[in-house]
């Protein structure tokens, strides 16, 4: 045993002197001449605007917006709804996405919510070739559920 671990040993060291003696330092070096062309351009994405809220039936709220001027090309929206829970704590209790020229949207309220939850809706941009999406900031409109039959927008 003690032979076996002393020939292991011995085979570690030369192969570490084998590697180690055959690694030399190089200088990186390029004869031909690369170089790129292209467009640079900063943009922003603009957020929607005049939030309104509304109780459209029982257990539904529609929230709805007057689409972006200027800035980047929206190519939709995303939004999500967060609701307080019985202990008053908000969660995120539904999300979506809408095309470009959606002005509203109808989420189901959380029949146990209790307390100010708020909507929030982000314009979207998705740069042509990219899949990551660019977002205004939020446009937020505020709630209060007693429950889904009292809704105060």
């Amino acid at each position: 045993m003690r032979r076996r671990l002393l020939l292991a040993l011995a085979g570690t060291v030369a192969l570490a002197s084998v590697i180690g003696a055959a690694v030399q330092p190089t200088e990186a070096a390029w004869v031909d001449g690369e170089y790129g062309t292209s467009g640079f351009a900063a943009g922003v994405v603009q957020p929607a605007t005049n939030p309104q809220c509304a109780k459209a039936s029982l257990t539904t709220v529609r929230f709805s917006w007057a689409n972006a001027t200027g800035g980047l090309t929206r190519t939709g929206y995303r939004w999500e709804l967060r609701q307080p829970d019985l202990l008053g704590l908000l969660r995120t209790t539904a999300t979506g996405t809408l095309a470009p020229g959606a002005t509203s949207v109808q989420p189901q309220i959380n029949l146990t919510a209790l307390g100010t939850g708020e909507f929030r809706l982000y314009a979207v941009h998705r740069p042509a070739g990219s899949t990551v999406d660019w977002e205004s900031v939020a446009l937020v409109d505020n709630l209060t559920v007693v429950t889904a039959l009292l809704v105060n927008c």
